[in-house]
């Protein structure tokens, strides 16, 4: 009920979009490690490590930044790293641009978590991030 009403819907629409296209992304991406060129293992041994070099970046930006920007930012390196990997040939430069990718859309994942239990007011936090 109160999250579809007056000003927490536009909120909750909006947050609904981004939780959708932020999983969407992340594990198409981890999915896709095979796809790219090269080895699978070392892909995806890639994939995991840029994950862990992410979440703090992300943090840190977020922290002197801002959440929405920083949340913005990453969404769309992810979305250009991921439109350039469809135009290039299998091999290392799509697989860097897969990384740029997984990077930027690992960090505002990070970020969403923190942005949108801060987005909603106490009273209803529990049901919008439930």
């Amino acid at each position: 009920g109160a999250l579809f009403r007056g000003a927490m819907r536009r909120r909750t629409v909006v947050m609904l979009f981004v939780w959708f296209a932020n999983s969407f992304v992340y594990y198409g991406l981890s999915l896709n490690a095979g796809k790219l060129g090269g080895s699978l293992y070392f892909n995806f041994a890639l994939m995991s490590g840029i994950e862990l070099l992410s979440m703090p970046v992300g943090a840190c930006l977020a922290d002197r930044v801002g959440r929405r920007p920083t949340l913005a930012g990453c969404m769309v390196l992810s979305g250009a790293a991921c439109a350039l990997s469809i135009a290039l040939p299998p091999g290392p430069p799509t697989v860097a641009a897969a990384l740029a990718g997984k990077f930027g859309i690992t960090a505002s994942f990070a970020i969403l978590f923190v942005y949108a239990a801060e987005l909603f007011p106490t009273v209803v936090r529990s049901v919008a991030m439930g």
